[in-house]
């Protein structure tokens, strides 16, 4: 597998997305907090292994759907570390959510840096835009 790095950061970031979804879901005990979690969990979760799936078998718009994932978990993040600033948690549960969402934070921007470094070297490797450029060269 070509893409390993990227397979690796992926379920990384997975990791440390849910390690702060539950403690965002159990800290704010609005209603169940398990099934708040898994509803939560569920879509990003579906999202998360498909992407793999996909640079697993090295196509080509496994990048687009990559850092589609990436924004919706930094999104989260950012709305997670906002929601600490309006209505703080114990000590514990703030400095877990805090570390986690700098932790995946990081980890998605070295994410987003393969990602682009994955998807230039497939366009050189395929030749995408010689092609096309060649074509209007033509013309």
């Amino acid at each position: 597998m070509k893409n390993k790095k990227i397979v690796i950061l992926n379920f990384v970031t997975l990791l440390f997305f849910t390690f702060v979804n539950l403690l965002m879901s159990f800290g704010y005990q609005h209603g169940d907090p398990l099934k708040v979690f898994l509803e939560n969990e569920f879509l990003v979760l579906v999202f998360y292994v498909i992407a793999i799936v996909m640079f697993a078998l090295n196509n080509r718009f496994a990048t687009y759907l990559g850092l589609f994932v990436i924004f919706i978990t930094t999104v989260n993040l950012i709305a997670a570390v906002y929601q600490l600033i309006l209505k703080p948690l114990s000590s514990l549960f703030f400095a877990g959510i805090v570390l986690g969402s700098i932790l995946c934070l990081a980890f998605n921007f070295k994410y987003v840096l393969e990602v682009f470094k994955y998807r230039s070297n497939y366009e050189q490797k395929n030749n995408i835009w010689k092609a096309k450029n060649d074509e209007k060269n033509k013309n």
